[in-house]
């Protein structure tokens, strides 16, 4: 059990994604209201077992190419 005044691990290993989410449709994007197009383009969320983390890319090719990546390494698990 976690003590409450440590920080949560910023790690996690490929194993505890269950799930790729393009787009900003996870709670946590939602919660900073609207975006524009291009944000929801270059933006993704990795559902893992116990939290969700949310990314932005820099532009949408970056974006596509760490999708792809992640989403090829989960094929192989």
């Amino acid at each position: 059990m976690r003590k409450a005044d440590e920080k949560p691990k910023k790690i996690f290993a490929i194993s505890e994604i269950v799930a790729l989410q393009d787009g900003r449709d996870s709670k946590n994007f939602k919660r900073f209201g609207r975006s524009g197009m291009l944000q929801q383009k270059m933006s993704f969320s990795l559902i893992l077992k116990k939290r969700t983390i949310d990314l932005q890319a820099i532009n949408y090719s970056d974006k596509e190419d760490f999708f792809e990546i992640i989403r090829q390494l989960l094929e192989k698990l």
